[in-house]
Order: structure tokens, then C-alpha cells, then sequence
């Protein structure tokens, strides 16, 4: 009998605690340097990440695509009416983006897959769009087009042993990897000023707005943070575990409730001046296990699961029996 390989499980739950982390740091970056080292690094991998676990486990059904689609539409209309006080369908309202996306890689993937040298294809793209001045978070375009080559390297993953490929290098050379990673976005972050990097790994806006003009230099690190991604998913999957645990395990596979619904209670948080308080690392983080514990108790996964087809949403957004699949 195969054993249950828990390595997705467990990279989404630590993922997932990682958007949530990221959510309440994010306010303190601009004033705090080594606050916006520590975000850039979490955001140089943690959505990559999250979008190649999907592409790894992507299925094409039109029918579950619409009914996806339509979930991101009553929820993009809840967020909107309650924060911005109007009917916004389009333009995706924080975090929702990722659910439109989705549904856009998938739909490209159907004629990427099929291409020589497809990959390449995509980070070209992904390069080129930072170019245009009319791509932006409408229909969420450029992200669309910026995170396409890591959902499509994890669709392509699916015919490579990625275990074979962990095996290839020890936990201290992925660990100094690692660390020259962080110095060099330390060195970005303090020696050139790069403030606008946290933007271009995000996809969030063209090169115009984040560097007047300057495309070249746009190009060149939007270039080495598609091969900073690369490599720091690789080094960081060195140290996440097959074996079951516990509460990781648990968070990775519901990690879609904490998605969703950590977004209103970000948005509360604004709306009540919670990022008023002085900074305070270790607060930021029990209350990110906070958030995290309470929207993946048993109460919370009941009435997200009365509320959504959750069978559905996993099967398509963070699949719940993947492992099945994989060995």
C-alpha cells in the first residue's frame, strides 16, 4: 500500500501562513528596512510557490472553470461593496486576484502545453508585458501574465520525479543558497534603493510606473526575479517534510478557508487603525498562528463548507487528495 506523501501539505501550510503573514507586515515595510527585506523575500516565493502547486495539480473541466469563476465574482462583490462602498466586478479586490488569474492560466495552458520551448515562451512574456502601458489589475492582466511560467512549470512538473531532482543538492548547500538569496535582496533593498521590487515580483504594475522609463533595468529584475523564484522554491523545498504534521499538515490541506477569509479580517483590521501600533515581529506572528488556527478549526471549516462547495474548490484550487495522484 502507498504511504501519503505530506510534502504539498505541508508547503501549503506553511504558504498559506506566509500570505497571511505577509498581509500584516506589509503596512510597516516603507519604514522599517529589514521589514522590507524580510517581505520581499517572502514574496520573491510564497505566491510562485502556491500558483506551481496548482499548476501541478491543474484539471480542465469548463464546467467546474465556470462555477470557480462565478465564485470569485460573489466574492469580489462582497469585498467591494463592504470596503469600497460601490459594485466593482472586474478589477479583483485584494487577495482575489489569485481566483481570476486561475481561471486565465488555465486557459492558457491549454495552448502553452502544446508548444516548444513553452516555458521560455511564458518568462518572455512575462518580461514583456511590464512594457505596456494598458495591462494592469484590470481583469488582473499583468499578473495574469507575470505568474503564467510558474503555473506552467508546475503542470510540466507532472512528467519529472521531483523528488529525484531534491536529491541533487544537501540541505547546506540549499540553506547557503538560501542566505545568499536574503543578501541579495538585502543588498537591492539598502545599497541601490530598489523600493519597487516587492512590485515587480508581485506583477502589480508596468515599468513605467515603477521606474519612470527605465525598462531596461524593469527587464533585468523582473528577469532575476523569475530566476530568484526558480531557485528559492528549489533550496526551500529541500526542507519540507514528506511525514505528516499535525497541524501543518492539517493547515495545507484546508488552506483554502484561510485564503478566502483572511482577507476581511485583514481589511477589519485597516478599518479599525490595527497597523497604528508600533511594530512588534513576534505579535505579527502569534497573530498570524492566530488567524491561521482559528479559519482552519473545526467550526470555521464547517461553515466555509456549508457556505462553498469546498469539495469543488479543492479539487480545482488546493487540492485535497493530490497525493493519490502523485505516487
Amino acid at each position: 500500500m502507498k504511504t501519503r506523501d505530506y510534502f504539498f501539505d505541508n508547503a501549503k501550510g506553511i504558504l498559506i501562513f506566509l500570505v497571511v503573514f505577509g498581509h500584516l507586515l506589509s503596512p510597516y515595510k516603507h519604514d522599517y528596512e529589514f521589514v522590507k527585506i524580510i517581505y520581499d523575500f517572502i514574496y520573491v516565493f510564497h505566491m510562485p510557490f502556491f500558483i506551481l502547486i496548482s499548476g501541478f495539480f491543474v484539471k480542465n473541466n469548463l464546467k467546474k472553470e465556470i462555477q470557480f469563476l462565478l465564485i470569485y465574482f460573489i466574492i469580489n462583490i462582497i469585498l467591494s461593496i463592504l470596503f469600497k462602498g460601490k459594485l466593482i466586478f472586474f478589477t479583483p479586490q485584494f487577495a482575489m486576484w489569485y481566483l481570476l488569474a486561475l481561471f486565465f492560466w488555465k486557459q492558457l495552458l491549454k495552448f502553452f502545453k502544446n508548444f516548444k520551448y513553452s516555458l521560455l515562451i511564458a518568462i518572455l512574456i512575462g518580461i514583456m508585458v511590464g512594457f505596456s502601458r494598458d495591462l494592469g489589475s484590470f481583469l488582473t492582466l499583468q499578473r495574469t501574465f507575470v505568474f503564467f511560467p510558474f503555473f506552467l512549470l508546475g503542470y510540466q512538473l507532472n512528467d519529472l520525479n521531483y523528488k529525484d531532482y531534491l536529491k541533487k543538492i544537501s540541505k547546506p548547500i540549499a540553506l547557503l543558497g538560501l542566505s545568499l538569496i536574503i543578501i541579495s535582496i538585502a543588498v537591492l533593498v539598502l545599497k541601490f534603493d530598489i523600493r519597487s521590487l516587492d512590485q515587480l515580483l508581485m506583477g502589480k504594475k508596468n515599468y513605467y510606473i515603477l521606474l519612470k522609463d527605465n525598462y531596461l533595468i524593469g527587464s533585468l529584475l523582473r528577469l532575476g526575479g523569475y530566476i530568484l523564484s526558480f531557485v528559492t522554491i528549489f533550496f526551500l523545498s529541500k526542507f519540507i517534510s514528506h511525514e505528516k504534521i499535525k497541524f501543518l499538515s492539517h493547515v495545507g490541506n484546508n488552506s483554502l478557508s484561510v485564503y478566502l477569509i483572511h482577507i476581511f479580517i485583514i481589511k477589519i483590521f485597516y478599518s479599525v487603525n490595527f497597523f497604528d501600533i508600533p511594530l512588534n515581529l513576534i505579535f505579527l506572528i502569534i497573530i498570524s498562528t492566530s488567524i491561521v488556527f482559528f479559519l482552519t478549526s473545526k467550526p470555521i471549516l464547517y461553515l466555509f463548507n456549508l457556505s462553498i462547495n469546498n469539495q469543488f474548490l479543492k479539487n480545482n484550487f488546493f487540492k485535497k487528495d493530490h497525493q493519490e495522484e502523485i505516487i
